[in-house]
């Protein structure tokens, strides 16, 4: 299995409702992009282990941190206009957005946004997309 390093790695972030995308790619050090299953127990009395049924409901969330950018048409425009209308496309490729590199998609709803800003340090922001309808596709660019 092939490895890489995180340096390549890219997301865009569409807001649905205004038609704007935007990379976070060049302005971004940290994406995790985690997945749930819910457990669902079926134990009956009398039994002496826990029984759980496969094939839960499955959940993703992705969160981001990246620099501050705030001119027309960037990231705080862009990420603050998600915010009002609810509904956003997210496209993330762990190793880049390369021809025929892995390409995670989803419909998913900015449920939180932070924007931090320190006497010493370059401003940040931060954010978490979680899964609104369907499911998360993994694709090729």
């Amino acid at each position: 299995m092939a490895k890489i390093i995180g340096r390549n790695a890219s997301l865009y972030i569409e807001a649905s409702a205004v038609g704007a995308s935007i990379s976070l790619s060049g302005q971004s050090n940290n994406i995790t992009l985690g997945f749930t299953t819910d457990e669902v127990e079926t134990t009956g009395f009398g039994n002496n282990f826990t029984e759980t049924l496969a094939n839960g409901v499955e959940d993703w969330t992705l969160t981001f941190n990246a620099f501050w950018s705030g001119g027309v048409a960037e990231i705080d425009q862009t990420l603050f206009g998600i915010l009002i209308t609810g509904c956003t496309k997210i496209k993330f490729g762990p190793a880049g957005s390369a021809a025929c590199s892995i390409k995670y998609e989803a419909c998913g709803i900015l449920s939180e946004y932070e924007v931090d800003f320190e006497s010493r340090n370059a401003g940040r922001i931060s954010g978490t997309v979680v899964a609104r309808s369907g499911s998360m596709t993994r694709d090729t660019w």
